[in-house]
């Protein structure tokens, strides 16, 4: 077994939209390593991983961030990786992956460290079916947080009452969307294959079996295989669980920090 050897597929898609579902569905039923690209995002305890996310959450918002401060987050997937195709003939890493410098960082650095053609995936959704996905989701790992997904809203300024329905979730995340100084997230490339997800039932699996190259055996019922994957997300949250605290503290630091820069260069101008 070596890197050369291994089939290697990087999923790439806004969140929401299903990455890490399709992660652990080519896990379970076709016998890949999922390498989720969200592990560092779950460890900012480790200061590592912390520094990491800091020149990611940077590149998010400013496109003249140098490379060097998001090429680390970026750089430990690409190992994570390499590590698991030196023992798996059949790789899959997952993460969003917002520009195209990114993705094509990774794919680089997959080819110098020995992958033979890493593949791209790229799925797309219907916005409102993403929302809706979205937020059960976060509903569920707020619950895991300790706090809740309305606690969530009202502190980033969502002023309605009571429990958010759905409706109220996707019209909060629009808005937001458009509030946030965030960079848009890039459309698929050209050497990408292209996978609609928007409908949530078998044909969804069927197209990335075909985008995959596999065949899935007939004896699994798609019911099935929803509740095992499903499962498989909520360990992970059980066992790794966002840490609503560390997310926050970060934010703050890069919010601080960019304060003190804006008041230099205020200082600097009055001189």
């Amino acid at each position: 077994m070596t890197i050369a050897t291994s089939d290697i597929f990087y999923v790439v898609a806004e969140s929401g939209t299903g990455k890490t579902f399709i992660g652990d569905y080519l896990d379970h039923v076709h016998n890949f390593v999922h390498v989720d690209g969200d592990m560092q995002l779950r460890n900012l305890h480790i200061p590592k991983y912390r520094e990491n996310f800091k020149g990611l959450a940077d590149a998010s918002k400013n496109k003249n961030v140098p490379d060097e401060l998001w090429q680390p987050y970026m750089q430990v997937l690409v190992d994570q990786t390499l590590d698991a195709a030196k023992t798996s003939d059949k790789v899959v890493l997952t993460f969003a992956s917002a520009q195209q410098k990114q993705r094509d960082f990774v794919k680089m650095k997959l080819k110098e460290g020995g992958a033979n053609n890493p593949t791209m995936v790229y799925l797309t959704i219907n916005k409102d079916v993403k929302l809706e996905a979205l937020y059960h989701r976060m509903k569920r790992q707020f619950v895991a947080l300790g706090t809740t997904l309305v606690d969530w809203m009202r502190s980033t300024g969502w002023e309605g009452e009571g429990e958010p329905s759905i409706e109220e979730f996707k019209v909060f995340m629009k808005q937001k969307e458009e509030k946030d100084d965030l960079i848009k997230f890039d459309g698929p490339p050209s050497y990408a294959s292209v996978v609609d997800v928007t409908v949530r039932d078998v044909t969804s699996i069927d197209a990335t079996d075909q985008a995959f190259g596999l065949n899935r055996s007939p004896d699994l019922l798609y019911e099935c295989i929803v509740k095992e994957v499903v499962a498989m997300d909520l360990k992970r949250d059980e066992d790794t669980p966002y840490s609503a605290k560390e997310w926050k503290e970060v934010v703050n630091e890069l919010k601080d920090r960019d304060r003190a820069e804006r008041e230099q260069i205020k200082n600097v101008g009055q001189v």
